[in-house]
């Protein structure tokens, strides 16, 4: 595989296959590119023909799949787009659903965060307990060689182990004697 195409290629709305393809939301099939230069430098990995499948999530695309010299051929078959198509609607569904994924986690991260905040703001004394509380947590957990969830349960779980301060008083929580 040429290297340029192991990294995270962008193109522009509009410009070359990939992107005339997205804009289109349709698949766009060229079996001679010698014979096609309308979509310019959209075609700079093909040598003979290309495929390109835009992935269209609410009418909206989020990328194109690709593929390029079929076996040193110039030619795609119907088959080989329906082929692709079924893979780019596929692959569309998994990168939105990572994305929610990831967009529930991230606000999972601030909840926690705002709550051991709230803690650390109801007393003064302790600011930055909780935080260095997690950092131990955490080198604990590498020196036993936890799991990935066992370390994020137990970095969460000190993160807000003092949470129930939260709902106490405090007049009590500030006495000057034992509690």
């Amino acid at each position: 595989i040429d290297e340029r195409m192991t990294k995270r290629p962008r193109f522009k709305l509009g410009d070359g296959v990939y992107g005339s393809s997205a804009v289109e939301k349709k698949p766009i099939r060229i079996n001679n590119i010698s014979d096609d230069k309308r979509f310019g430098e959209g075609t700079s990995y093909a040598n003979l023909s290309i495929l390109a499948v835009p992935m269209i999530y609410r009418n909206k695309a989020i990328g194109v799949i690709a593929c390029h010299d079929k076996n040193n051929s110039l030619s795609f078959s119907d088959d080989d787009m329906a082929l692709l198509n079924n893979l780019a609607n596929q692959t569309d569904v998994a990168i939105i659903k990572s994305q929610l994924n990831d967009n529930i986690e991230n606000t999972y991260i601030e909840t926690i965060t705002a709550l051991a905040m709230a803690v650390e703001a109801k007393d003064p004394y302790t600011r930055g307990h909780s935080s260095r509380v997690s950092e131990y947590v955490d080198q604990m957990s590498a020196y036993f060689n936890l799991d990935d969830q066992s370390r994020k349960t137990l970095h969460d779980a000190a993160t807000l182990h003092d949470i129930g301060k939260i709902g106490i008083s405090d007049r009590i929580l500030r006495k000057t004697g034992n509690l």
